[in-house]
């Protein structure tokens, strides 16, 4: 990796690149040729590299002279200090700049490939990638440059990268602390808050400093994992009383309860982890795992949290009517049975009345059993909404954990 570059040596680099007559045409070669030298690993292109992507481009190698030497001269047998390394630089921003301004669909393709090929240059090579940029590109172009640079951290870093590619995310890193721009600063910001490797994070939250909103890093490991089945999140009362008086919600109860029977089980497991919140959620048949699915939510993005205690309406629905029909129903068969002197009715209506208060006390045991069964509901941007069956006392610990850590509208409901 090179040496630190002034702010100074880099405008200057840049004023000598921006004289050469057709500066931008030459930045696009120089861009191409440091591509394929990246791609290959070597510090020089050759002569027969550099004279075909010189015929692609219609340009001659005077084209390439400045005040500091022939930039394809330079490139063809490599660089020997650092004025010239600079100078290849300094063009290849250029280049850059070039495709930025001409906007076509390749240019953010080629702002990605260039960032990507400057991990090597600037990891095992004398070069310093990074330090030219700010001067080379202009300023309405630097921040797009920066934004580019942390979104490769975020896609290299969002699962477990190889010790190569967390090599090559520290390097990206050092180079956003090292620039003063607001782009690289709200990079490392979004680094240190979402992306999964441990290593890459605490690297990025150590460089971000003091830009990290709130302080130091909240850490996770005291909110305990809620496990559970994931639930439809509970409705007003007017809802819950439609759709347990429609027979909607026992439908749902009973292809729930042959699901289950046929051995169907879902699970769901959220923790926090540091600056995130990790989703698990899995369902299985006879034991098989069939799906899996993973998701990663920023702490930040978290808009409400909330307990719901969970008191079926549908146990006293059924209960009553139950109730009801067995004294309605019963109560008829017994009269006419004793009316009629027909034993079979009257035994037919007492144990219609007798089923019906069972299954009442029954389901008014049932209900108040299932007390400490309730619901948290988790809500983030964009459109993330999730609802946990879970036990009373964790869903509590839970929720009064990661309720003073978010800052969205945050409340628990239902105390039972």
């Amino acid at each position: 990796m090179g040496g630190r570059v002034s702010t100074g040596d880099a405008e200057a680099l840049a004023r000598i690149v921006a004289r050469a007559e057709r500066c931008g045409e030459v930045g696009l070669v120089v861009l191409e040729l440091l591509a394929r030298q990246g791609e290959a690993q070597t510090l020089f292109a050759g002569s027969e590299l550099v004279d075909s992507a010189l015929k692609r481009h219609d340009l001659d190698r005077d084209a390439g002279a400045t005040e500091l030497g022939n930039v394809f001269a330079i490139l063809t047998e490599g660089p020997s200090n650092a004025s010239e390394r600079g100078l290849v630089i300094s063009f290849a921003w250029r280049g850059i700049r070039r495709a930025l301004e001409r906007d076509k669909g390749d240019a953010d393709e080629q702002l990605l490939a260039f960032v990507r090929h400057a991990d090597w240059f600037e990891f095992a090579t004398d070069y310093s990638v990074y330090a030219y940029a700010a001067a080379s590109v202009g300023a309405e172009n630097t921040g797009r440059v920066w934004t580019t640079v942390g979104n490769t951290v975020l896609d290299d870093a969002r699962g477990e990268p190889t010790a190569a590619g967390r090599a090559r995310c520290m390097v990206r890193l050092d180079a956003l602390a090292t620039s003063e721009h607001a782009a690289a600063t709200e990079a490392l910001v979004r680094i240190a808050k979402e992306v999964a490797d441990s290593a890459v994070r605490a690297a990025a939250r150590a460089l971000a400093g003091g830009s990290l909103p709130g302080g130091a890093a909240v850490e996770g490991s005291d909110i305990v994992p809620l496990e559970g089945r994931a639930v439809r999140a509970p409705a007003g009362t007017l809802r819950a009383w439609v759709r347990c008086l429609s027979g909607w919600a026992t439908l749902v109860w009973l292809v729930r309860a042959v699901a289950w029977l046929v051995g169907w089980r879902e699970s769901t497991r959220i923790t926090v982890v540091e600056t995130r919140v990790h989703i698990e959620r899995s369902q299985a048949f006879f034991g098989r795992v069939v799906r899996e699915r993973e998701a990663w939510v920023p702490l930040y993005a978290l808009t409400r949290v909330e307990r719901h205690s969970r008191f079926p309406l549908i146990y006293s629905l059924v209960g009553i009517a139950s109730l009801a029909a067995g004294v309605l129903v019963g109560g008829t068969l017994l009269v006419e049975g004793l009316r009629a002197g027909v034993g079979a009715l009257v035994l037919g209506g007492a144990t219609v009345a007798l089923a019906g208060a069972l299954l009442d006390l029954g389901l008014d045991v049932l209900a108040p059993a299932r007390r400490n069964r309730v619901a948290v509901e988790l809500r983030a941007h964009p459109k993330l909404a999730l609802c946990v069956r879970a036990d009373d006392a964790t869903a509590r610990k839970f929720v009064d954990g990661l309720a003073p850590r978010i800052s969205g509208a945050v409340r628990t409901a239902g105390s039972p």
